[in-house]
């Protein structure tokens, strides 16, 4: 039990040792961006809609109906990063980078026209999922075998806490209902750059097992 607790340890520190922080810090943040803007955005949907229409009680602007429609939008991603996620011009990165730049300019027309805010949050889902399908990729093809699950792990751990401060910024724009999404907008330009910042280029094509050579694994021999 102590030897397993020690090679947990273990591998938790070699995620920020110097050939793998950067990677760690970046793959964090793109993670905890999107948690905090995929879970905002859906949060939110029902306060703003019983915000925007006026003609409608608090009660009634809170449809079923929106939430469906921008689930929706969902669906297509699906098969947009399925063609996307091999395809010689686009890959994991350029994905990545194009659909969180996508999903922060949603955002912001969000709170620019109101009026349209359904379709646009239908497009912000449509946008953050598709980039979404490629985390778990670029994760498993940045880290060595034995890390990959501790670096994977530790990176939706991370991502939680998007999900626990998203009310508290909902809620601090209470007399503002699409203001949230300005910061939404602001949230995933830094995921953009953390995707930017990543090392290591883009994964499609590399081959797994070039993570395993035994000259990377010498600074977790050094650790043990």
């Amino acid at each position: 039990e102590c030897k397993r607790k020690l090679k947990t340890n273990n591998l938790i520190r070699e995620l920020f040792t110097s050939e793998y922080w950067r990677k760690t810090v970046c793959l964090w943040t793109m993670w905890f961006c999107f948690s905090m803007v995929y879970n905002g955005t859906t949060f939110i949907l029902p306060l703003v809609g019983a915000a925007l229409n006026k003609n409608q009680t608090e009660e009634d602007g809170i449809k079923y109906e929106d939430l469906y429609i921008s689930t929706c939008g969902e669906i297509p991603s699906l098969l947009m990063s399925f063609w996307m996620v091999e395809h010689p011009y686009f890959g994991r990165r350029n994905t990545m980078i194009i659909f969180y730049v996508l999903t922060a300019i949603a955002s912001f027309c969000t709170h620019l026209y109101p009026e349209k805010y359904m379709f646009f949050i239908f497009l912000s889902k449509f946008f953050i999922q598709t980039a979404h399908f490629m985390f778990y990729l670029v994760a498993a093809e940045l880290y060595k075998t034995n890390l990959r699950a501790t670096a994977m792990g530790s990176a939706s751990g991370f991502a939680k806490l998007g999900g626990i401060l998203m009310p508290w910024v909902v809620f601090q724009f209470a007399g503002e209902p699409t203001m949230p999404f300005v910061i939404f907008g602001m949230v995933m330009v830094i995921g953009t750059i953390a995707i930017i910042l990543l090392p290591g280029g883009d994964t499609r094509g590399k081959d797994l097992d070039a993570n395993d050579q035994p000259e990377n694994s010498s600074t977790m021999a050094k650790m043990l």
